[in-house]
């Protein structure tokens, strides 16, 4: 990829057969990292701040993706921000998350090309996501499991935040 012109490779450290089960296999970028010359960015498992940092010394990758860990903790890239600054700031509060529920419904709401069936179920999909880091979520969520209606979906969640 490199001798292809690629200004940087993303690498999931898993196997195919290993799909998304942990762990990731972080230790295995260290080569591939030290081998090329343009950036190797390290994917897989994480889910913290502490991950992260892990990440990061394992793989002696110097920049990590983030995917399903954001997805849970929406801030995490921010937490990490101001992790690698040395300061420490508060998670995002429920209202906050909330938002960002609402910036998804009203993206996918405003896109023609996807077919509003689909709505409901992805608002469903992230606060399921969402509930280990907030009890909010998991309240609203046996309430969301039989809606349909993504504007139903939306009130429900907007209510959350009162």
């Amino acid at each position: 990829m490199q001798d292809g012109g690629a200004d940087w490779v993303t690498i999931h450290a898993r196997t195919k057969k290993d799909g998304y089960r942990p762990p990731a296999y972080w230790d295995a970028l260290l080569p591939i990292s030290e081998l090329l010359s343009i950036p190797v960015i390290a994917n897989g498992e994480v889910w913290s701040i502490e991950d992260y940092f892990n990440c990061r010394e394992r793989s002696g990758c110097k920049s990590v993706m983030l995917g399903r860990g954001a997805m849970v903790t929406p801030d995490l890239a921010r937490q990490i921000k101001y992790a690698l600054a040395k300061e420490l700031i508060e998670p995002l509060e429920w209202g906050s998350v909330c938002s960002l529920l609402e910036r998804l419904y009203q993206l996918m709401i405003s896109n023609p090309d996807l077919n509003d069936k689909y709505v409901a179920p992805r608002l469903k999909l992230w606060v399921k996501w969402l509930m280990p880091n907030y009890t909010q979520a998991e309240e609203i969520f046996n309430s969301l499991k039989r809606i349909k209606d993504p504007y139903q979906a939306i009130q429900l969640i907007k209510m959350s935040d009162k």
